[in-house]
């Protein structure tokens, strides 16, 4: 019995909580609201659109699409530090490119690479290869295309490209 009733207790807090639905919390935040133009000054904003970054970002989009299908990974999922560096070619060089990248970085997340920052490691390791990353990313899909992720994975750590 006083199971039933505790259950009911719940259930009634519940439905009070879900009908009134306002608390402090949210009437603090509606009451610090500003209108947009006492933030701003310059209502007249142009957005400029660069066509450079949008390539390279496409760019990068389809290279980080490509290395999850070698590593044979749904299109939606995110990658490892240490399978980026297999698809970069398992150089020594970049592993110590990537280990810099954060040592230099120490805010940055070390956890599961996404496409941001997939995006910003590429572009680290191109920026002291001195390559674009266009040339690169011709470059790691031709060799994703002639090696598998096996064959990368029993190579042994060197300098390959």
């Amino acid at each position: 019995m006083f199971f039933k009733f505790s259950i009911l207790l719940l259930y009634i807090i519940l439905v009070v909580n879900t009908v009134l639905g306002d608390t402090d919390d949210e009437n603090e935040a509606s009451t610090s609201y500003t209108e947009p133009d006492e933030i701003f000054e310059d209502k007249h904003v142009i957005l400029v659109e660069d066509p450079l970054r949008d390539a390279e970002d496409e760019i990068l989009r389809d290279s980080f699409n490509d290395c999850r299908k070698w590593l044979s990974r749904s299109l939606n999922s995110t990658i490892s530090k240490s399978e980026l560096w297999l698809y970069l070619g398992k150089n020594r060089s970049d592993y110590y490119r990537l280990d810099d990248y954060f040592i230099n970085n120490p805010g940055v997340y070390q956890g599961p690479i996404d496409l941001n920052r997939y995006s910003e490691l590429f572009k680290y390791i191109c920026s002291k290869r001195g390559v674009t990353v266009k040339e690169w990313v011709a470059n790691r899909k031709n060799k994703a295309a002639s090696r598998t992720f096996h064959e990368v994975t029993l190579l042994p750590r060197g300098d390959h490209d």
